[in-house]
């Protein structure tokens, strides 16, 4: 799925949009991004404002200029399901939710209650080897359980 076709489920603006767009393309000034979008200089700082507030791009300084760029995709992730939980009103933590026949299904949202059941089932067969990754290679950090743990918290039951 083509990015524009994405971003239709954050309700942009066109010129948000535009702007974002941009922003992957590699323009990363305000005034690159004016010339790319042909969005007013003033707009952009505005735009670039609400995003940020939104949790869709974020700031850097180097060599004394400030750039922007669009969050990696795991900050994207938790933005996304910040706005899923506010929106269906459920809370992070475990619950128990009972099935037609006689079967309980637990349910853990999000990363305290990921990282609780990690640890206590670790904990509970602490006898029994586990294999730990100690050495994490980019693309292993955004995939399966290190989504829930850190690298402290992996380190921690190695």
């Amino acid at each position: 799925m083509e990015l524009r076709e994405k971003l239709k489920i954050l309700d942009l603006s066109t010129k948000e949009e535009k702007v974002l767009l941009a922003l992957q393309g590699g323009h990363t000034t305000p005034l690159t991004i004016a010339k790319a979008t042909k969005v007013t200089r003033p707009a952009v700082y505005d735009i670039i404002s609400k995003l940020k507030r939104r949790g869709l791009v974020r700031s850097q300084i180097r060599d004394g200029k400030k750039t922007w760029h669009m969050v990696n995709e795991k900050e994207l992730a938790e933005t996304l399901y910040e706005a899923k939980k506010l929106l269906l009103q459920f809370s992070d933590g475990s619950e128990e939710l009972h099935g037609v026949s006689d079967s309980v299904v637990t349910v853990h949202r999000g990363k305290e209650a990921m990282r609780k059941i990690i640890f206590a089932m670790i904990k509970e067969r602490r006898n029994e080897r586990f294999l730990g990754l100690s050495d994490f290679s980019p693309e292993l950090l955004d995939e399966g359980w290190l989504t829930a743990l850190a690298a402290e918290d992996i380190h921690e039951f190695n």
